[in-house]
């Protein structure tokens, strides 16, 4: 039997990236697909980090871990209105 690799593995695809964990066998390892989502508030940035993944938690996914990727806000007045981020989720799929 040939040695495997330790840790996530993760393959780039056109539809996205997909992870596994290499060390568990495969009965006990999702698949799990890597999807952007968008979250907003106006309150702060991890207030929209939170809600992005509510949001992934209403659809009925289960999220295994995210990455921010972009942080970005609107002004209106001269005051900051929205923090906005992209936040990239792991759901089983």
């Amino acid at each position: 039997m040939e040695p495997r690799a330790q840790g996530v593995v993760c393959l780039l695809g056109r539809a996205g990236r997909a992870c596994y964990n290499s060390d568990a066998s495969e009965k006990e390892t999702p698949m799990l697909n890597m999807i952007d989502v968008v979250g907003t508030s106006p309150d702060g940035f991890s207030e929209a980090v939170q809600a992005a993944l509510a949001g992934i938690s209403k659809s009925g996914q289960k999220a295994h871990f995210f990455e921010v990727i972009e942080q970005r806000g609107a002004v209106r007045e001269g005051r900051i209105a929205e923090f906005q981020v992209i936040v990239r989720v792991a759901i089983e799929g």
